[in-house]
């Protein structure tokens, strides 16, 4: 068989199995995309907001005079925080209770902005 012949059949196949996986295999395009979930206005994509435990434990942003965080809203992502603080058992509202913040979020890398 001459290296034409040869060529034109390698290419004709190669033609073919292009054709049938792209027929019979949908092509799938995935992309990296990277959320941020603000705590009081939750996740922009899907509504999903952040449960916080034990109530009456965590504080919102200004105005708060017992919080001992006082950030500059300007650096604050959408101008919003909350504070919780652990204290020691036998002090404070919630003695030796460890503080809970929470979301659904399907992904990976979740990160915190302290």
């Amino acid at each position: 068989m001459a290296l034409g012949s040869k060529l034109l059949c390698s290419l004709s196949f190669l033609m073919h199995f292009l054709w049938v996986a792209f027929v019979h295999f949908p092509v799938i395009l995935a992309a990296l995309v990277n959320v941020t979930v603000d705590n009081k206005f939750g996740d922009p994509r899907t509504g999903a907001q952040f449960s916080y435990s034990p109530n009456g434990a965590w504080f919102d942003e200004p105005g708060c005079a017992t919080c001992s965080a006082h950030p500059n809203p300007a650096y604050a992502y959408d101008r919003t925080w909350i504070e919780g603080t652990f204290t020691q058992p036998g002090s404070g509202a919630f003695p030796g209770v460890v503080l809970n913040a929470s979301i659904n979020f399907t992904g990976e890398s979740p990160q915190t902005l302290t």
